[in-house]
């Protein structure tokens, strides 16, 4: 498996399919080093209260996939006190001060609607645990398909100076059964978080998750 290409995707997806502004994607490989990148291309249009809320969402997220190993249940139970007005804790100060921003600004909304609408706070931290694991899932499952647009993106990337650009919408149709694929996967392994079935202890949990990122064959509960 390509492992850097693999890293960039997963680096993209959050915010190709959450940002409220994100146009295109830009993919390049430097001329000089032969190293690829690659950026989500933003619209300039002002964002509505909403929007500013899918932002913080997406940004948080997309910075929270560094810390989902080794231990996913410490970084749920982190996350969880975060959101009823917790500190961030040492796991959670390893992110950059804009990225831990994103969050609070997320915990903010989340104890100001609590009374009033506890179920919308409880799908906003769930999208906070899921987005991340959903991403390097995805992004595994998409490099593995070896699909047209993969391949053409992979091979463009081979040769240093070239760079390829892409809709969002249309990156998101081409993969999009991967997506459905690991969102079922990642919603699986935090809702185990929040229900802690019998037989899913924390270290279970992180097993899981262990697998399911690493070695999708055998992510399958037991």
């Amino acid at each position: 498996m390509n492992t850097e290409l693999t890293q960039l995707y997963s680096s993209l997806i959050i915010n190709v399919e959450m940002h409220p502004r994100a146009k295109s994607i830009h993919f390049w490989s430097d001329l000089r080093s032969g190293n690829i990148s690659a950026e989500v291309n933003l619209s300039l249009q002002p964002l509505s209260h909403i929007e500013a809320i899918e932002v913080d969402l997406a940004l948080a997220a997309n910075a929270l996939r560094t810390l989902i190993l080794p231990n996913f249940y410490q970084l749920c139970v982190d996350i969880e006190a975060i959101f009823h007005g917790a500190q961030p804790s040492t796991l959670i100060d390893q992110l950059a001060e804009a990225d831990i921003q994103h969050l609070l600004n997320l915990s903010r909304y989340a104890q100001s609607w609590q009374s009033k609408y506890p179920g919308e706070v409880k799908k906003l931290l769930q999208y906070v645990l899921v987005l991340p694991v959903y991403s390097q899932i995805w992004s595994r499952l998409a490099v593995e398909e070896r699909s047209e647009l993969t391949q053409q993106v992979n091979e463009l990337l081979s040769q240093p100076g070239n760079d390829y650009l892409i809709g969002c919408k249309q990156f998101q149709q081409h993969y999009l059964k991967q997506s459905l694929q690991a969102l079922s996967q990642a919603r699986q392994l935090v809702f185990s978080f929040f229900d802690l079935r019998p037989g899913i202890n924390p270290e279970r949990l992180n097993s899981l998750v262990h697998n399911t990122l690493l070695n999708n064959e055998h992510s399958q509960f037991a």
